[in-house]
């Protein structure tokens, strides 16, 4: 009885650890995650890699950022076509792979190495394949990316919820509102395990308009476990005539006071419309983003 509640207040030690060495750099914040995973392993105690689920409206630039924060462009970006299967990254930091090594899961269960390019044909037919149906899959398209500039972490991408026409003064036909309720019941499945963190992109110029946030508080009402993600930051920019406008979305304090609990937020990303490059030049393209 004794040792395993010992060992899990070591695990939480560890755990604030790696969480707090911020001034550390990557690959020895990664190692120590690598050391207490294996530990947990050891002792067969249960371990989860933290997960984060990515949820925003068709468009709002979902899969970009996960190319982002992944480092590949595996997704698929840049297109009229809707993301139609959750996409799941597992990433395992490892300091002996100079490269990115990624893993496709099989019908079989089993894993096989493909490209990047392999991957992006392989997410791109998927979506082509449904599309022609007019349908969406909840099974998840599951990668394993092993490198050493990975995070020790799971990031879902989901389909985009489509805004129900009602919202919006309009007047749907019964097959729109059938896509809109199943692409939010799907999304809100992703949503649900309580100790997912939750990714809450909105590209809007005005917080008031919370398309987003109105699903994902469905299951996290006070956004105790959402980061509140504004996209396209540089789209925004050449929006607003008046100052006092661009800080309302810079430094929503209305926002945040409505909603103390909040995990954080908002961050505001912008990731370049890179095309046909390699991802060294889309990484390369990125950070210049980011700087400007």
């Amino acid at each position: 009885g004794g040792w395993r509640w010992r060992l899990l207040a070591v695990l939480i030690l560890l755990a604030v650890v790696v969480c707090s060495a911020a001034s550390d750099d990557h690959a020895s914040r990664e190692q120590l995650y690598v050391e207490l995973r294996a530990l947990a392993e050891r002792h067969r105690t249960p371990f989860e890699v933290p997960t984060a689920v990515l949820v925003g409206h068709h468009n709002d630039g979902a899969s970009a950022l996960l190319e982002a924060l992944v480092g590949l462009r595996i997704a698929h970006v840049g297109a009229s076509m809707a993301t139609r299967r959750p996409l799941r990254v597992e990433m395992a930091y490892d300091a002996g792979h100079a490269e990115p090594a990624l893993f496709l899961e099989q019908r079989d269960g089993e894993y096989r190495p493909v490209s990047a390019a392999e991957l992006r044909a392989h997410v791109e037919a998927e979506n082509e394949r449904l599309a022609e149906r007019g349908a969406y899959d909840s099974s998840e398209i599951r990668v394993r990316l092993v490198w050493r500039h990975a995070a020790s972490l799971v990031l879902i991408d989901t389909p985009g919820l489509l805004s129900a026409p009602a919202a919006l003064g309009e007047t749907a036909d019964a097959e729109t509102v059938r896509q809109s309720e199943e692409v939010q019941a799907l999304v809100l499945k992703q949503l649900a395990p309580p100790n997912r963190l939750i990714m809450c992109l909105e590209d809007t110029s005005d917080w008031q308009v919370p398309l987003t946030r109105a699903v994902v508080q469905r299951v996290d009402p006070k956004l105790s476990r959402t980061v509140l993600v504004a996209t396209k930051l540089d789209a925004k920019l050449s929006q607003f005539s008046m100052p006092e406008d661009l800080h309302r979305l810079l430094d929503p304090r209305a926002l945040l006071a409505s909603h103390p609990d909040m995990l954080a937020g908002p961050i505001f990303t912008s990731v370049p419309p890179v095309q046909g490059q390699t991802d060294a030049a889309f990484l390369g393209a990125v950070q210049q983003q980011e700087e400007e």
